[in-house]
């Protein structure tokens, strides 16, 4: 993997490149946000080995990647810990859209044939909409059970993965076959990605359990309304109620 790691330095610099010069705090943040180390999103187009042709698109996702979590912390406010708890949820959105539109300009100075370059960023446009259409979904509370969840996973969690894991392979020109493999290995990426969140939000370390806190209906808790065990009422009873911030009170005290 140090092949791999080797390329970081490189990506932090092609990603800092496009945010602009008359706005220093933008990229002050963006080093603050990548400071514990590059997200792993960011490595999966650089696995096809040809890692000099494509560390633009890399760039680009590092940009988008963080753009997306501060987008994510700032519309459930469920992190005291997250930008937007620091620096209030408005100034945070404000910098997602400003990485975002960083990141596709990553795209257009990719070294690539034109052709490409508007493939992939048309890829990246169409997986904003698509990861946009599942949080608004989520911010309307159409999540309501076990299918209605999967579908906004899909849309927000695996249209992540796929974009991540396509965009290299987009760029090398890989037979349709092998682009439609790594597509769906990417949504089973993003599926493995949201269990474990939903699993750290229910039952996070120390006792948090931010899912809980916000009421969320999780996967966790959606489970639990489905299946048959003999608390199943009580937790309908909860979540009718928006009374599982008490149950996360009582876990912590």
């Amino acid at each position: 993997m140090n092949w791999l790691i080797s390329y970081y330095p490189r990506i932090k610099a092609k990603a800092l490149q496009r945010l602009s010069p008359k706005w220093p705090e933008a990229a002050h943040l963006f080093e603050q946000m990548i400071a514990p180390g590059l997200p792993a999103e960011v490595a999966l187009p650089l696995l096809g080995g040809k890692a000099n042709q494509i560390i633009d698109i890399s760039a680009a996702l590092l940009l988008a990647t963080v753009a997306l979590r501060i987008e994510d912390d700032a519309l459930d406010l469920d992190r005291n810990d997250a930008l937007a708890g620091r620096i209030g949820p408005g100034r945070a959105l404000n910098l997602a859209s400003a990485f975002k539109m960083a990141a596709l300009n990553c795209l257009n100075f990719a070294a690539l044939p034109p052709h490409l370059r508007i493939r992939i960023h048309d890829f990246f446009c169409e997986s904003f909409a698509l990861i946009g259409s599942g949080q608004d979904m989520d911010l309307c509370d159409k999540v309501q059970d076990l299918d209605s969840y999967w579908d906004v996973v899909e849309l927000k969690t695996c249209t992540a993965y796929t974009t991540a894991v396509a965009a290299g392979a987009m760029a090398l020109e890989t037979k349709p076959e092998h682009l439609q493999a790594l597509l769906d290995f990417g949504k089973e990426l993003g599926f493995i990605k949201q269990i474990f969140n939903d699993i750290e939000s229910t039952w996070g370390p120390n006792g948090s359990s931010p899912d809980l806190s916000n009421n969320h209906l999780n996967l966790a808790v959606l489970h639990g309304l489905k299946v048959a065990h003999p608390n199943r009422e009580a937790l309908a009873d909860m979540v009718a109620g928006h009374e599982m911030h008490l149950h996360q009170s009582k876990r912590t005290h």
